[in-house]
């Protein structure tokens, strides 16, 4: 007979007469551990085959990345992320004064740190093939090195998209649109895929 016992009814009742079960923690915390890894090693055994990209998407999505700007993109979104969420600042320390929406659109190192973003992105275009190990080393970096919370990288691909819908006004359509979020939900997954 198995002594494991997850739960065991409790001895006395409580006042409208019902028995308690007192669970055991230590069970209960390895039963939630070994779900996690279970639903962490499927969610990396499918990044890694996400996405099949068909013909036009891939012409849709390096269509876009050729009219973006990098040296003006970069810093503006970088510089919105900032500004519209400031917890994000934290991670920015050493950038000197962000302190205010101004501060932060002059601030040299904010600005080249967008450049140094979509640089980075620009690999992700070139190499769609293959995006989960061609970020491996900064997601890495990111989560044992930096401590960014994964969440921040959702963030910035929207905050990206915004400003790229901006600078295209209408010729960035719905279907453009879909195409290119589906591109940056990509690069958010890979950009996560070190962090468990």
């Amino acid at each position: 007979m198995n002594n494991f016992k997850w739960a065991e009814r409790s001895e006395y009742p409580d006042k409208k007469g019902r028995h308690h079960f007192v669970v055991d923690k230590k069970l209960v915390s390895l039963h939630n551990t070994l779900i996690c890894l279970i639903l962490l090693q499927n969610r990396r055994s499918n990044t890694d085959n996400m996405v099949d990209w068909t013909d036009a998407e891939k012409s849709t999505i390096s269509a876009v990345w050729g009219k973006v700007d990098i040296n003006e993109v970069g810093p503006l979104a970088l510089a919105r992320v900032l500004i519209v969420y400031p917890w994000t600042q934290r991670y920015f320390g050493s950038f000197g004064d962000v302190s205010t929406p101004a501060a932060i659109m002059g601030n040299p190192k904010v600005a080249a740190h967008g450049k140094v973003v979509c640089g980075a992105l620009d690999k992700a275009v070139k190499n769609m093939g293959n995006i989960l190990a061609t970020y491996k080393s900064l997601s890495e970096t990111h989560a044992n090195k930096l401590f960014v919370d994964p969440d921040n990288f959702r963030v910035l691909a929207d905050v990206l998209t915004i400003v790229i819908a901006a600078k295209f006004g209408a010729s960035f359509t719905p279907e453009i649109q879909a195409t290119w979020q589906k591109f940056m939900k990509v690069v958010v997954a890979a950009m996560g895929s070190r962090y468990f």
